[in-house]
């Protein structure tokens, strides 16, 4: 008698990340679909389990993402008689 192999049909799903009222979510998707990925925008720092990242990362559902905003500092000068 032959055996019959059932294949199950899996859609490969791309991970996302996305930000809600502050808070950074992160669903993996599924095996097989590009992993979430994430990058920081100017004024607002981006930590990944604590360490800054300055460009695109990789993230997981596992991962600790923080976003804080960026501190700049103004350069001013007083100039006097003016």
């Amino acid at each position: 008698m032959a055996t019959k192999h059932v294949i199950q049909n899996q859609k490969e799903t791309d991970g996302t990340v996305w930000i809600k009222n502050g808070q950074v979510f992160v669903d993996n998707g599924s095996k097989g679909g590009i992993p979430p990925v994430i990058n920081p925008c100017k004024g607002v720092e981006l930590f990944v389990n604590g360490d800054i990242s300055r460009h695109l990362t990789a993230v997981s559902e596992n991962d600790v993402i923080e976003l804080k905003p960026a501190i700049i500092e103004l350069e001013q000068s007083l100039e006097a008689g003016r």
